[in-house]
């Protein structure tokens, strides 16, 4: 299966759009595009406008295959249109 660039940019576009922490957009059940934030320490910390994107395109994870299980039960056809995101992890008290 061929990847558009189109596929990229609109997760890439939707992660740094919302304040989500990684976006996933399911292609098949055996492909995904994921682009995740990096967090910065230190001297990066300080700069507003630097964001660090990391993007993987490969397998799914074990989350995101539980999804596809789901998604496959309920019928929804492949790639699905609709990014997933994920918050950022919230810290205990």
């Amino acid at each position: 299966m061929k990847i558009a660039m189109g596929w990229i940019n609109q997760t890439i576009e939707g992660l740094l759009r919302t304040d989500s922490w990684k976006a996933t957009k399911y292609l098949s059940p055996r492909l995904v595009i994921r682009a995740t934030r990096i967090r910065t320490r230190g001297r990066f910390r300080d700069l507003d406008n630097d964001t660090r994107v990391v993007l993987s395109i490969g397998r799914p994870n074990y989350l995101e295959r539980e999804f596809i299980i789901r998604a496959a039960y309920v019928g929804k056809a492949f790639p699905v249109k609709r990014l997933q995101f994920r918050a950022l992890p919230r810290r205990r008290a």
